[in-house]
């Protein structure tokens, strides 16, 4: 980013920082309570909250607004290669819930809002900020392995604490109600959607790099 874009760019990560963090705390806010209200200890309510993917990738995005903003040194919140990997994982969040999710829940009031805040728009925005601002052609193909391991890491944490608990994020990982044999193909083919998207990822990152090159010779 030259000199002179770098002020738009502080503006955009304080933005984003700003809006996400607020709808992440928000989130808390109103979901502990309600979770409380259903029996669940305040611990038990915050540990709940923190199981769902959307959560914790709201919060990495965060985290890597403020690593860029904040020049956190030597960081791998500030490496293009990640920072090209979040944004596969809030287009995840945004795409697994407008296929799968948007159509079996319908909330309500300030639930609402902040479905449509955590799902639609802070994907957008850091989408929109890694494709302007991120430093392109640090990707490689292999990435999209290696980019799998989070989401990986993820589902085994969610089914496990289910069997634990009987309590899963997600319809599709339910396996008291499918199944481990259904969820097991389920995680198949969200995996290899993810890999997929990883594809398309790095060959955006790539085009973008060629262009650039391209705009300087000229």
């Amino acid at each position: 980013m030259s000199g002179a874009g770098r002020p738009l760019q502080r503006f955009y990560e304080m933005l984003g920082a700003a809006f996400v963090a607020l709808a992440v705390i928000t989130q808390f806010i109103v979901s502990v309570p309600a979770f409380e209200e259903k029996g669940m200890s305040f611990a038990g309510s915050m540990v709940n909250v923190l199981s769902f993917f959307t959560i914790l990738t709201n919060i990495a995005v965060v985290l890597f607004y403020l690593a860029s903003l904040l020049n956190w040194k030597s960081s791998i919140l500030r490496s293009p290669k990640w920072q090209a990997a979040m944004a596969l994982y809030i287009a995840i969040v945004a795409c697994v819930y407008i296929a799968v999710l948007q159509d079996i829940w319908e909330p309500q009031g300030i639930f609402k809002l902040l479905d449509i805040s955590l799902h639609y728009i802070s994907p957008a925005l850091f989408i929109l900020y890694w494709l302007i601002f991120v430093p392109k052609g640090a990707t490689a193909y292999l990435d999209s392995f290696t980019w799998l391991a989070p989401g990986l890491a993820y589902v085994v944490y969610a089914v496990s604490r289910g069997a634990l608990t009987g309590l899963y994020p997600y319809p599709f990982l339910d396996a008291g109600t499918l199944g481990y044999l259904i969820v097991l193909r389920n995680v198949v083919f969200l995996l290899a959607f993810f890999f997929a998207l990883g594809l398309v990822v790095v060959t955006v990152d790539h085009l973008l790099a060629r262009l650039k090159t391209r705009t300087r010779e000229l």
